[in-house]
């Protein structure tokens, strides 16, 4: 949803900058940018839900100290 807000917020800003496109490019951009870092989230939880069972903060923060940081990683 971020993403989309922000490609809408970019797309339809005054300025049109460089050749009358530059709304168009930066609204791209962001588009791209906030797709990466949704990857990146999901990646992250991912690992988190197979290294603890759970995506809840309390159970994830009580397991954390009895696992040794090279099973965190399983690309490592």
């Amino acid at each position: 949803m971020w993403a989309l807000c922000s490609y809408l917020f970019d797309r339809f800003r005054f300025e049109k900058g460089k050749d009358g496109i530059g709304n168009a490019l930066a609204a791209k951009k962001a588009f791209i940018t906030n797709r990466i870092g949704d990857f990146g989230l999901l990646v992250a939880m991912f690992l988190i839900f197979w290294n603890f069972g759970s995506l809840d903060f309390s159970t994830v923060f009580a397991a954390a100290p009895q696992v040794q940081p090279r099973t965190l990683l399983p690309c490592c």
